[in-house]
């Protein structure tokens, strides 16, 4: 293959992708699941016409489920939808079995919520 085939084919999805069902885990709480599962599985079913199929994997503080995804074959079929504070604090806070730098790659955000930290006005 030449560098211009390469260069070419590296740019095309795989014409046969998805040919099973996307795999998303989840380690995050239960009320923050059901909305995001929601739009990201109707989403993969309208772009791509493929059934997703959902792995609830809560505990450790997301911990467990983010190894699950960590450990999948890197086929393209296994997503971890988590939220930022797993992956930024985890790795600081716990000796974790994966390294979320070497086997993790960011994919999108799915959704943004800010926090606000509020107190009394007395309390100054």
């Amino acid at each position: 293959m030449s560098y211009s085939e390469a260069q070419a084919q590296a740019g095309k999805p795989a014409a046969s992708y998805p040919t099973k069902p996307i795999r998303i885990v989840i380690p995050i709480h239960p009320a923050e699941r059901l909305t995001r599962w929601r739009a990201l599985g109707h989403e993969n079913y309208r772009k791509l016409g493929s059934a997703s199929t959902r792995e609830n994997r809560t505990g450790a503080s997301g911990n467990i489920g983010a190894e699950v995804a960590a450990r999948a074959a890197p086929d393209g079929y296994t997503f971890l939808l988590t939220d930022i504070g797993n992956l930024s604090n985890s790795p600081n806070v716990y000796k974790l079995p994966f390294d979320v730098f070497k086997d993790l790659a960011p994919v999108t955000t799915v959704s943004y919520s800010p926090h606000m930290l509020t107190v009394h006005p007395r309390f100054r």
